[in-house]
């Protein structure tokens, strides 16, 4: 009964740590494209349009 129970907390803490990680990687990723959309798409088209006007 001891090992069954030690066995069930080590799988409930990696589960713990893996919903982390996948939290973690699913925040990285959505920073990662908002970072990337502004980069693509903002940023020249702000230089387009200071380029414009002088």
């Amino acid at each position: 009964m001891k090992a069954k129970d030690r066995l069930k907390m080590k799988s409930l803490m990696s589960r713990k740590i893996f919903f982390r990680l996948l939290i973690i990687y699913f925040l990285c990723s959505i920073f990662g494209a908002i970072l990337g959309w502004l980069i693509f798409l903002i940023i020249p088209q702000f230089m387009a349009e200071t380029v414009k006007y002088y």
